[in-house]
């Protein structure tokens, strides 16, 4: 018998590792089915790097469905607020103007709604999309600590063992055994690498920067997307808010920390002109993938807009469906949600006894 570490909860039905939004909503919507569920993230502190800066109007749907809509309306606000001047200007230029979001940064033509359309009127959460990840991950970690469920911070999963009625997980922390393990860990997952889930694909063929930058000449730079033949530059809403796109390999170390020249190079490339960023405001992101599955389980650009389940659509990766993965547990089936978003329990044959992802013997374990 493996040492078990006894700071974390070793009977739950099910460990979700990954506190982002999928891990959250997952870890609520099976607490809700009666579900016994931890949650682990191997950052200790909420993750500040610049992602998602809002959500559509079916997540605002379904955070309606759990009473969170208040809540994302108020981020809103606070989200509108800080817009500021840069609303103010876009108002003035086309006052009319109602933003219906985009296609893989073509902005779709209000013009060209119908807003009288009872259909479309019926969807009473349309009004709270701007909700950024951040936040939206605050909002989701307050939600599942009132449901019970702990989210469990600086716990970072090193191996995977099956023993047939559940799985034995190692972590910095220790050993831990649970009935169900769910990767929801990202598009470069741990759980989905230790499980054996390949990830086949081709290389990147784009680079992506986003950044909240100082402009010191932000006239050079138009408002909303812009499409050149070197890639596409995204100037707002956001005061300061930057997203560029080339069509060009990615850099050779794709884990090096993005600078401000980073950020300033590629959107003088793309804008053809000597646009000068003088400062980063935030933690700024790079991409080199497009992905389009419903979770977490693949690398996002900001732009992705949701196709086929397991499949790219432009440039990048294709990956196998999530749906080969084994399912949830017995207990989780009524759930609406239980589907797992990258693997959940492996199977023996994933992984031969040799393998180097098992867990160490327990005179190695932490």
């Amino acid at each position: 018998m493996r040492d078990v570490n006894q700071s974390m909860e070793t009977s739950v039905d099910v460990t979700v590792v990954g506190a982002g939004p999928v891990g959250l909503v997952l870890a609520a919507e099976l607490a809700l089915a009666g579900v016994t569920v931890q949650v682990l993230e191997r950052r200790e502190q909420p993750d500040q790097a610049l992602k998602a800066q809002s959500i559509n109007v079916p997540t605002a749907e379904a955070l309606d469905r759990r009473g969170l809509l208040p809540a994302a309306r108020r981020i809103q606000r606070e989200v509108l607020a800080r817009m500021g001047s840069y609303a103010g200007v876009a108002r003035e230029r086309r006052p009319e103007a109602r933003f219906t979001g985009h296609f893989a940064g073509i902005v779709l033509d209000p013009d060209l709604v119908d807003w009288s359309d009872p259909d479309l009127a019926a969807h009473t959460a349309a009004d709270a999309r701007m909700v950024p990840q951040r936040e939206l991950e605050a909002l989701l970690t307050e939600h599942v600590t009132r449901l019970g469920v702990p989210v469990r911070r600086g716990v970072e999963v090193t191996g995977l063992e099956d023993t047939g009625d559940g799985v034995f997980v190692g972590t910095n922390t220790g050993v831990l055994h649970t009935g169900w393990l769910v990767g929801c860990d990202g598009g470069h997952s741990t759980v989905r690498r230790l499980a054996g889930i390949e990830f086949p694909g081709t290389d990147p063929e784009l680079t992506g920067y986003q950044a909240v930058v100082d402009i010191a000449d932000p006239e050079k730079l138009a408002g909303g997307w812009t499409w050149s033949s070197r890639g596409a530059y995204r100037y707002g809403p956001q005061p300061g808010r930057v997203a560029a796109v080339e069509f060009d390999a990615p850099p050779a170390d794709r884990s090096t920390p993005v600078t401000l020249e980073d950020v300033q190079s590629s959107l003088r490339r793309i804008s053809g002109t000597d646009v000068t960023l003088t400062a980063l405001r935030a933690t700024p992101t790079r991409w080199t993938e497009v992905g389009l599955l419903p979770d977490s389980s693949t690398p996002t650009t900001p732009s992705a807009v949701p196709s086929a389940p397991g499949y790219w659509t432009g440039r990048g990766r294709r990956s196998a469906s999530s749906a080969a993965t084994p399912g949830p547990p017995r207990s989780a089936r009524s759930s609406p949600t239980s589907s797992a978003p990258a693997t959940a329990r492996p199977t023996p044959s994933s992984r031969s006894p040799a393998s180097p992802n098992a867990l160490p013997s327990p005179a190695t374990t932490p």
